[in-house]
């Protein structure tokens, strides 16, 4: 189809361009762009931020917008300014589409859409190109891009000025996004590329979220490079601003610092539990490699008492945990099962030996989704599998081995009742969860469950950008573990 910016048409353009990104597609813009870092690449590293799993580089998907759109003859030589806002992670294999229109004469919007919402915004204007301002980015030096992203500290944000090149030929630019460099030059493509690299990688690095960048066009496109200098930092929101200039673009970066993974050490937790407290409890804490799980073991351990926890696809976290606490308590106050909530319970507990005196379960999907609709039958389901199914069937099993008390926690959710936006199906599974727990204590005599309604609570997938005000997972956790019997 052929395209006029120029008419002002309020019509969508309807277009046939849908895709997913795979790991694969993930390999090959890390190999043009230089941007690694591992919430792009790494499962395991990516479960631990708050996107849950490895996510899309956002430049990527924005180049690929424009690719379509030269091959849909917008005339991007043209183009003046280009403004472009990350609303929401694209995860690996998920299914978007492009749309765009024309709102008014000389401009255009485009959106990647993810679910009926849009994930990549992008406003384009079309006219006259200014000059572009070399003197004012004279005499800065070449930045190294590594294989590993750097990790500036919020509280000493580094000035970071200099300049970046592209690790790929500019050929391979072409190959990926062919009609995109045809229509605005490899050299200014290259340089979009590098502003995943500029974030990902250098600053703020690898605790970081793409917010979003504009950018004025500039003549002549020249292979310079990226020229980048660190504005500000906003420490109320983790916000950061970079100026860059090169290669025929010139504007600012807008990019979040993210929280690290939330880590609760042994020391600092053991200070909190009076020696012997919780001696003779072995409990089994299902989803105890990180979050309120492995405070919860800690806790228990602290307090004289051993935990079992269990881990999906966290071995290595698990392990961790683990060995952090034998080092204090010894041997036996810890040890470690595979074990997924999502399949049958009974064969995973076949090699559990000991009495189960207490049983945790925080077993989780990714709790945080974006959607157009109010509610999702899928993520409905998914949300059950976990916070009903999950529960009762490991509930059920550890009742017929044991003939004892057994005192379970199910940590439901303020959510039930404080309804927030965008996050129905999870209140409703927690919900259901409660009146599951409630029939179950009154159906099994020897049965006792705590459903406290927690708030939220700091954990790598609630360490969210913008902060978000949360509670301390030990000041939480150690009343409720004190207050059973």
């Amino acid at each position: 189809m052929t395209a006029t910016v120029a008419t002002g048409s309020p019509e969508p353009t309807a277009t046939a361009h849908a895709r997913s990104f795979s790991l694969a597609d993930q390999q090959l813009f890390a190999a043009l762009s230089g941007d690694r870092n591992p919430m792009h690449l790494d499962a395991q590293a990516a479960r631990r931020t708050q996107a849950g799993d490895c996510v899309v580089h956002g430049v990527h998907a924005a180049l690929w917008a424009l690719d379509c759109l030269a091959a849909d003859g917008v005339p991007l030589s043209s183009l003046a300014s280009l403004r472009v806002a990350f609303n929401r992670f694209i995860h690996l294999d998920q299914p978007v589409r492009l749309t765009w229109r024309s709102p008014a004469a000389g401009s255009l919007k485009a959106q990647v859409e993810l679910e009926g919402t849009a994930a990549v915004t992008l406003t384009l204007k079309f006219g006259p190109r200014g000059e572009a301002d070399v003197a004012g980015w004279s005499g800065l030096s070449d930045l190294a891009i590594g294989n590993v992203p750097d990790q500036p500290a919020s509280a000493t944000f580094p000035d970071i000025a200099g300049r970046l090149v592209a690790p790929a030929a500019s050929e391979t630019f072409g190959a990926a996004f062919p009609h995109a460099c045809q229509a605005l030059g490899t050299a200014r493509i290259s340089a979009l590329a590098l502003l995943s690299t500029l974030v990902g990688m250098i600053c703020p690095g690898l605790h970081s979220v793409f917010s979003g960048f504009a950018v004025k066009l500039t003549e002549p496109a020249n292979a310079a490079g990226l020229f980048v200098r660190t504005r500000s930092f906003d420490e109320r929101f983790r916000l950061a601003t970079i100026d860059i200039s090169g290669s025929g673009v010139a504007g600012e970066v807008s990019a979040f610092e993210r929280f690290a993974p939330v880590e609760s050490r042994f020391a600092d937790l053991a200070a909190q539990v009076t020696p012997g407290e919780f001696v003779g409890r072995r409990a089994l804490i299902v989803g105890g490699s990180r979050g309120l799980g492995a405070a919860t073991a800690k806790l228990i351990a602290a307090g004289g008492g051993q935990a079992v926890i269990t881990y999906v696809r966290g071995a290595e976290e698990a392990e961790k945990v683990r060995a952090e606490i034998v080092a204090a308590c010894g041997a036996k106050s810890c040890t470690v099962l595979p074990f997924d909530a999502a399949r049958d319970a009974a064969p995973q507990l076949a090699g559990l030996s000991g009495e189960i005196t207490h049983f945790y379960y925080f077993a989780t999907p990714r709790i945080f989704r974006q959607s157009g609709t109010v509610f999702d039958p899928a993520v409905f389901t998914e949300f059950l599998r976990f916070y009903v199914d999950g529960f009762a069937a490991t509930l059920q099993a550890l009742l017929e081995r044991s003939g004892g008390t057994l005192h379970a926690l199910y940590p439901s959710s303020v959510a039930v009742a404080d309804r927030p936006k965008q996050m129905t199906e999870y209140a409703m599974a927690k919900a259901a969860g409660e009146i599951l727990c409630a029939d179950m204590a009154r159906a099994q005599a020897r049965l006792t469950i705590s459903a406290p309604r927690l708030p939220r609570i700091l954990t790598d997938q609630t360490a969210t950008v913008p902060p978000v005000e949360a509670a301390d997972a030990v000041a939480t956790m150690l009343p409720l573990l004190r207050a059973e019997a």
